[in-house]
């Protein structure tokens, strides 16, 4: 009976899904400092939960704070602004980023 319970996995919600609660999961190493993840987010209890690139700014006591923000469309978006959030996957760390190296 026990091992029944530790074997069940609650399925996050993808895009398109509504949101379950007012939460934020952040990853499971913790949030980094400057760095782009993808995540699927909802802005309210009836918006659908949708695919965002999230970029944290500077992250202090474990939380995105400055200069975080959301790109999608033309809105200036920050967590402040979430209902939901979980990050899917991190897509790149900006301080790995040669500024010198011409493309």
């Amino acid at each position: 009976m026990e091992e029944q319970k530790l074997n069940k996995v609650e399925k996050l919600p993808g895009a398109y899904d509504m949101p379950p609660a007012k939460e934020i999961i952040p990853p499971k190493e913790g949030w980094k400092n400057g760095t782009f993840y993808l995540v699927c987010a909802s802005f309210s209890s009836t918006n659908p939960c949708h695919e965002y690139i999230f970029y944290t700014g500077f992250v202090n006591d474990g939380v995105p704070c400055g200069y975080n923000q959301f790109f999608y469309g033309s809105d200036q978006l920050s967590i402040g602004d979430v209902y939901y959030m979980h990050v899917v996957k991190e897509l790149h760390q900006k301080d790995t980023v040669d500024l010198t190296q011409k493309i």
